[in-house]
């Protein structure tokens, strides 16, 4: 990162009741992790608006978010902010912000970068940004395996924590890449069958009804058979959901070889220690779930150059980076004698020390 100054800085803007500001402070440290750990050449930020969209029209919806942007617009833009969708938003939510704060230099010339990413194709996004978070997921887990088995994901059996926008896109792309989703739990209930499961009408049950109940390729458990889901047996863990799935009560019982963090703070440091103690390898959020950083920087790219990347082009670059930074982490984790989530951690901060040291604090 030492050819070029980090510009803006970058996190997602959230919709719920329930934020806080220690929470919206606390991703946004996540998020400069990620970046500096990733080499990925922003700053990290969050945002949120405290209100669920899905209780509102669209026309009231569109209103609420426009009146965000137009609040922060002092904020948001190519040299300052830049947001993206997160949890209860998504490209509608990016393609209003674009909309609402598109401006020019007072010569009439466009200013170049983005206001927001993860927008529709149709208003400037990239091809694959939506579901790279999962993607970057299997990716993570997929280049694991072959460094520490010298093996593809064929064969391997795969439990998700959540079918949010991050955990359906990796269930989509677990099987494709020849592992088994043979488990999954929500917040109502949980799936379960040690062989299998077709993803796409476990999804398709899933959106149309918000509950397992009546799928009838697996097992459906509620209550404490279904807090216990996570425990059973499988090569790869995926929680993909809520903060602090897995803690020091439950890190002890869990089963499987790794645990790749699709949700932002699912593992608590508490647990990891135990992980690591125990032998399991922990692909940690800042590592795991930072594909969709990786694809906004494309996206962002996409804007500055005023070109129209590739789909194929973007993925083959997408998964070298993912590699290189694992490469790394492990280089790290033997150079440091930490397990691979502490060394993740050691070297995003290292980054970013490095990166101030050589350019010097900005204001």
């Amino acid at each position: 990162m030492d050819d070029e100054i980090i510009r803006p800085v970058k996190g997602g803007c959230r919709a719920s009741k329930h934020l806080d500001l220690e929470t919206d402070k606390a991703l946004a440290r996540g998020m400069t992790l990620k970046c500096f750990l990733n080499k990925v050449k922003y700053g990290g930020a969050k945002a949120g608006i405290v209100v669920d969209l899905s209780e509102h029209s669209e026309a009231d919806q569109e209103a609420i978010v426009k009146g965000w942007a137009r609040a922060f617009k002092d904020f948001l833009g190519p040299t300052y902010y830049i947001s993206a969708p997160d949890v209860g938003t998504g490209p509608q939510f990016a393609d209003w912000v674009h909309d609402a704060l598109t401006y020019t230099t007072p010569a009439g010339r466009s200013i170049a970068g983005s206001i927001i990413t993860g927008k529709s194709v149709e208003v400037g996004g990239v091809i694959g940004r939506a579901g790279s978070t999962g993607l970057g997921m299997v990716y993570a887990a997929e280049i694991a395996v072959q460094h520490f088995e010298n093996r593809s994901l064929d064969g391997k059996t795969v439990i998700i924590e959540g079918l949010g926008k991050v955990g359906s896109s990796a269930a989509e792309h677990f099987p494709k890449h020849g592992a088994t989703v043979i488990g999954v739990k929500e917040y109502n209930g949980g799936i379960w069958n040690p062989e299998g499961m077709d993803v796409g009408k476990l999804l398709a049950h899933w959106r149309s009804k918000k509950t397992f109940e009546g799928f009838n390729e697996g097992e459906f458990f509620t209550g404490q058979e279904n807090e216990g889901l996570l425990e059973r047996r499988c090569n790869i863990l995926a929680p993909s959901a809520r903060e602090n799935t897995i803690t020091s009560e439950n890190a002890g019982r869990i089963q499987a070889d790794y645990i790749d963090e699709g949700g932002n703070g699912s593992i608590t440091t508490d647990a990891l220690r135990i992980l690591a103690g125990r032998g399991k390898k922990v692909l940690v959020d800042i590592f795991a779930n930072a594909g969709g950083v990786r694809w906004s920087w494309f996206e962002d790219q996409q804007e500055r150059t005023g070109g129209r990347f590739m789909f194929d082009e973007l993925d083959q670059k997408f998964k070298a980076g993912i590699s290189e930074t694992l490469g790394e982490i492990v280089a790290a984790s033997k150079k440091w004698d930490v397990d691979l989530g502490t060394a993740a951690y050691m070297l995003a901060i290292e980054n970013q020390a490095k990166h101030h040291l050589k350019k010097g604090l900005r204001p």
